[in-house]
């Protein structure tokens, strides 16, 4: 945690694993100093707001120095990056350094770097373009009133802005003060609108439209991910619920005082909160100035306590525990991704740092004389002044700078390379992943106490679920279906710093058609008959052997599942299947070479026909010849059944004869045989045949048996 101890002129810091605190920036002398040197030697003047970034420098709101400076991450150094010193407006388009600012009262550096400047006396937010230092005015007209809602923000009119954020769409949130209200600039549009405050300055609406909330202090604002508003007003701590639009309080009951540690924030007394920050996991640390503390709202339970100051104004501690340490008038609070917590100790002209890792508190810049000197050197020799004013005033981007709004100096300050960068790494790197197999993915978070990581996939020939898909843990699923080899790219992004990311490469080669052939060892097959079906899977263009299951399927009914042997065949053996044409499907599963795939055959399962009589006896032309038989089975087991109807169809010549002939008439009506329940073992049939007119020879009685779908024939002989 990171505080604008501006009564100590220095910029503190509680490290987050043990809870100590130490100075980061300002030597408690106010003053203007240090710019080139180290942070800590530098001369702060009332640092009020700070920030810092994505790589760890801070940046610090040097606010009676009207500078932003700047402590780098990778020296300590501090250097100034906005503002001459000098109260004024002038400089749009040019230099940021040779611009004059008006009492800048807080700082934010957004994902790309630039930064965002509260310039308090000239009503108006100014932007330090990161790609080319330049400045530029983004919102406000410079005229103290207000005005503008629903039209550009560089037209409106705001009343000493005190605060500024920016959240991850660019959209720009500003703490317009004298005008009681918290204020958007729509990045879409470039248009403002007020998003909470109705322009009387009282505690009204909780639990209403944030719009037609009255606001007190108007003094910070910051925007978490879920797109919630937190706001200090009213020695409270207030948010405006991004899905509803309605104001709550989140910590504080109103009055002025320091009581509520270990308890439920909304029952804490809070004395004049000025700086807001809320960290991934949705903790919200406190700037409670007249109380000389940081605080912070554990998310997990709700309760509050204190992390970093003893709660009598002052200076000491640095190399000790935070919370034992003295601040005077902290404003300003940023946390960076490792949790390392930086502190605009206001009336101390410095910025104090607490280690995430020590939790011992140093500071990082300033050097406690109320003034501006320094730029180019440590940060700790540097002056700053951070006196006027009730904003946040620091800020961090993400290449480790830390940024600070110097009112008094009329300048915005950096220091480099000092808060954490946010690193991350994927593996493996590359990997090739057959269609429809998996590969799990890792990604190695580094400097950031939220470690998690959000996946993402693009690719070259592939959009949306075509290049696969990959779960929250990194478990990447290839497409089932590629007509060509797909590269596909695999990106981790930090959730710590959005602007970090890691990417991996995944080759997915094209999946091959396949076919199935079916065949039986017998078909037709006797009702009985043990009959083996073998699938063989063959591929369309390559000398692959497919692996995967094949299903046997009769109509509707699963008969088994079978894997592939290494031939690419699977049998499987059916010994109960019913008299009946059953339609045979196998289907292929397919695997991550080849497409699935399908074949089919009809198995005719047909009775066995057992005469009951010598089928080379003859009888002589125009005697009645009585055939008797019984359906079995390939056993020879009696079947027949009276539900089972035998229908004679025809008579043809087997041998003997080769002239013409006609059907004889038959003892039997309508040509269907009698069933007799004493013929066999479960009864049988009799067809009474009428041999009038046929001359001598051997002869085929056709006949059909229920629904089987197989045609039966008996001999006879006539002679």
């Amino acid at each position: 945690v990171f505080i604008a101890d501006s009564g100590n002129q220095r910029i503190r810091e509680v490290v987050a694993s043990t809870g100590t605190i130490q100075t980061v920036a300002g030597n408690g002398a106010q003053g203007f100093s240090g710019d080139g040197g180290p942070a800590t030697s530098a001369s702060l003047r009332n640092p009020f707001g700070l920030s810092v970034d994505g790589s760890g420098n801070i940046f610090i709101a040097d606010r009676d120095n009207n500078r932003i400076r700047k402590v780098v991450a990778a020296t300590g150094n501090i250097q100034t990056v906005a503002g001459n010193g000098t109260f004024g407006y002038s400089g749009d388009g040019g230099p940021a350094t040779s611009a004059t600012i008006n009492v800048p009262s807080d700082v934010y550096a957004d994902s790309a770097g630039n930064l965002f400047v509260a310039d308090s006396f000239n009503n108006r937010i100014r932007k330090v373009v990161a790609a080319t230092g330049d400045i530029q005015t983004v919102a406000g007209n410079g005229i103290a009133d207000f005005s503008g809602d629903g039209g550009l923000a560089a037209s409106a009119a705001l009343h000493s802005p005190e605060g500024v954020f920016v959240d991850g769409a660019g959209n720009i949130f500003i703490a317009d003060h004298s005008n009681g209200r918290i204020r958007e600039v729509v990045a879409a549009t470039g248009n403002i609108q007020t998003v909470a405050g109705n322009g009387t300055f009282n505690f009204s609406g909780d639990g209403g439209p944030a719009t037609s909330a009255g606001l007190v202090q108007s003094n910070g604002v910051f925007v978490d991910s879920s797109a919630n508003i937190f706001l200090p007003d009213n020695s409270r701590i207030r948010e405006v619920v991004g899905t509803t639009g309605i104001i709550q309080t989140v910590a504080g009951n109103g009055t002025y005082g320091s009581s509520g540690d270990g308890g439920p924030a909304t029952s804490a007394e809070l004395y004049l909160p000025l700086g807001v920050y809320v960290d991934g996991f949705g903790n919200i640390f406190i700037a409670d100035s007249n109380n000389s503390r940081i605080r912070e709202v554990v998310a997990a339970t709700g309760t509050i306590r204190t992390v970093a100051g003893n709660g009598t104004s002052g200076f000491s501690g640095d190399g000790g525990p935070a919370t034992g340490a003295q601040l005077a008038g902290p404003k300003g609070v940023y946390v960076d991704s490792a949790g390392n917590l930086f502190i605009a100790d206001t009336y101390n002209s410095r910025i104090r740092e607490v280690e995430a890792s020590t939790g011992i508190i140093r500071t990082v810049a300033g050097n406690g004389a109320f003034g501006f000197s320094g730029d180019g050197g440590p940060a700790t020799s540097a002056e700053l002044d951070l006196l006027v004013g009730f904003s946040n005033g620091i800020t961090g981007d993400r290449q480790g700078n830390l940024f600070i709004a110097e009112e008094s100096n009329s300048r915005i300050r950096r220091i480099s390379g000092l808060a954490a960068v946010v690193g991350i790494s994927v593996g493996p790197s590359t990997a090739t992943v057959s269609p429809s197999a998996t590969q799990q993915f890792n990604a190695n978070v580094t400097n950031a106490i939220n470690t998690a990581v959000t996946w993402s996939l693009s690719g070259t020939g592939c959009t949306g679920n075509g290049c696969g898909t990959i779960s929250p843990q990194g478990l990447y699923t290839a497409p089932s279906a590629t007509g060509s080899p797909l590269t596909v790219t695999v990106t981790a992004t930090s959730v710590a710093d959005n602007s970090k990311s890691a990417t991996a490469t995944v080759t997915v080669p094209a999946k091959q058609a396949s076919t199935v052939a079916v065949s039986s060892s017998a078909n037709p097959s006797v009702f009985g008959q043990a009959v083996t079906l073998t699938a063989t899977v063959s591929p369309s263009s390559s000398s692959s052997v497919p692996t995967g299951t094949v299903t046997f399927s009769d109509g509707a009914n699963t008969l088994g599942t079978v894997p592939l042997n290494s031939s690419g065949s699977a049998t499987l053996t059916a010994s109960s299947l019913a008299v009946a044409a059953h339609p045979i499907t196998a289907t292929y599963s397919g695997d991550s070479g080849f497409f699935a795939s399908n074949g089919s055959l009809t198995e005719n399962v047909s009775y066995g026909i057992c005469p009951l009589y010598d089928q080379t006896r003859a009888v002589t032309s125009g005697a009645t010849f009585p055939i008797k038989l019984y359906l079995c089975d390939a056993g020879g087991n009696d079947v027949s059944s009276a539900a089972v109807a035998l229908h004679a169809t025809q008579i043809t010549i087997a041998s003997g004869y080769s002239g013409s002939m006609s059907l004889p008439g038959s003892a039997n009506p309508s040509g269907n045989f009698r069933f007799n329940a004493w013929l066999g073992p479960a009864g049988g049939y009799i067809f009474n045949l009428n041999t009038a007119g046929l001359p001598p020879g051997t002869y085929s009685l056709q006949f059909t048996a229920g629904s089987d779908p197989v045609p039966h024939a008996v001999n006879f002989v006539v002679r």
